[in-house]
């Protein structure tokens, strides 16, 4: 009975562990004997057999610690699905460490890919599942299936997990089977992207009139929660927009206010408030205001 391990912290991968269990119960040559989350983590996880598997939460910085943890146990395989922190060398020279990255690797290696190649207007993308090498995001591919990041970000995560739980199943029958093959990337081809921090999501008001609405729209969409969200600086306050909507024109009306440099927190509240974009206008249908 072949032994895998499962890191993860991420809600797309969570349900492919859950699929994973399902397999497990189906096939029945092997098992998920260890599951590794980062402390805080309150995922349900009794869908899991406390005579099977052992849950282990650790300090996702200390690597120190997934390694002991590792070599305490007879796997093998190890999927590091959704896990943002460094994975020890030591753990990938030794054990089959599985990455899924969504990207058309080798382009767009690194950080934030789903949020950089949106932005960049690269929307066929696609979900690689690779074994991890000393590089980060250049091991060799087992497989990628076409995948069109051209959504909002949770409908993305759900794509993501459909094909991932794909990927999974027939890379885990590979591996069963003794014919896990992996190709080499072409390093030459490569793109690398850094991992976006907060103050990237700001954008300002002159930015936005040279934006088409759709560009702006596909930018909210993409850095919805979980991620720091899109916003723009007033007078006194930062707007982070949740969701915008299209109109032509401003309509007419009371209460209507179309956002400037000028515009204050007080001046919102109670408001349909506008931004103007290159060939629309945007409705800020919903956001949430911090006051500087």
């Amino acid at each position: 009975m072949k032994k895998i391990a499962f890191l993860y912290y991420r809600s797309w991968a969570y349900e492919i562990l859950r699929y994973l269990c399902e397999l497990q119960d189906e096939r029945g040559d092997f098992i998920v004997s260890d599951v590794i989350c980062p402390h805080g983590l309150n995922d349900d996880l009794s869908f899991l057999s406390t005579d099977l598997t052992t849950v282990h939460y650790v300090d996702p910085e200390n690597s120190r610690d997934l390694v002991d943890i590792v070599e305490s146990t007879n796997v093998k395989i190890i999927f590091c699905y959704s896990w943002s922190w460094m994975i020890s060398q030591r753990l990938i020279d030794n054990f089959h460490c599985i990455c899924l990255h969504p990207s058309r690797l080798p382009k767009y290696r690194g950080g934030s890919p789903i949020q950089n190649q949106v932005i960049n207007g690269d929307l066929d993308s696609a979900v690689s599942v690779i074994r991890m090498s000393n590089e980060l995001d250049a091991g060799p591919i087992y497989k990628q299936i076409a995948m069109n990041i051209d959504a909002p970000i949770k409908e993305v995560f759900d794509r993501m997990s459909s094909l991932g739980r794909v990927i999974t199943k027939d890379l885990l029958a590979d591996y069963l089977n003794g014919e896990l093959q992996f190709q080499e990337q072409n390093h030459h081809m490569a793109t690398v992207v850094k991992r976006r921090r907060p103050q990237d999501s700001c954008v300002t008001l002159d930015d936005m009139l040279n934006m088409r609405f759709k560009d702006v729209h596909r930018m909210v969409n993409i850095l919805k929660d979980p991620y720091p969200n899109v916003y723009v600086n007033l007078k006194d306050c930062q707007i982070n927009i949740k969701e915008i909507h299209e109109f032509k024109s401003v309509p007419k009306g009371r209460n209507i206010r179309v956002l400037s440099y000028e515009t204050g927190f007080s001046d919102i509240d109670g408001q349909r408030n506008f931004i103007e974009v290159l060939d629309r206008f945007a409705l800020v249908s919903q956001y949430t205001l911090r006051i500087f």
